[in-house]
């Protein structure tokens, strides 16, 4: 049986159990907020992630579908462009020699464009860099409730 004397610590050790209780409830409370949060922000991000690669990639078929019309075109003009030039050079030397300078300047603007385009294709990201960005920040907003809320 308990005495007169062991009911205060009875009485303290109840008290700190449910202050400990209570403490808990708020921490779940806390961390049901953050986590229903972090699901929502989670969506979010998901839907910008989702706009941001459709983007990109809408941008990317527009200009495939530009380039493959222009290029039919393109390679009609060089090529009469490139009998002009035989032709006007053939006035002053050889036809081998006209058509052998027009085959070498092609070849080398081919190398060059072909340099240029594979640049150019290099910077081209599909890699949804907006969105990465905002996850880091999530991940870090989500550490500093949990932080605060732990304490």
């Amino acid at each position: 049986m308990a005495s007169a004397r062991d009911e205060p610590i009875t009485e303290a050790i109840a008290d700190d159990w449910q202050d400990t209780l209570a403490e808990l409830r708020e921490l779940r409370a806390a961390v049901t907020v953050v986590g229903d949060g972090f699901v929502e922000l989670a969506r979010h991000e998901g839907a910008l992630a989702r706009a941001e690669l459709s983007e990109n990639v809408s941008l990317a078929v527009r200009g495939a579908i530009a380039g493959g019309i222009a290029i039919p075109f393109a390679l009609l003009a060089l090529a009469f462009a490139a009998l002009a030039a035989m032709f006007g050079l053939a006035l002053v030397m050889p036809l081998w020699a006209a058509a052998a300078i027009v085959a070498t300047v092609l070849a080398l603007a081919a190398v060059v464009l072909a340099l240029i385009a594979r640049s150019r294709f290099a910077a081209t990201q599909l890699i949804p860099q907006q969105t990465i960005r905002s996850l880091q920040e999530d991940v870090q907003w989500a550490r500093e409730q949990l932080k605060r809320n732990v304490r």
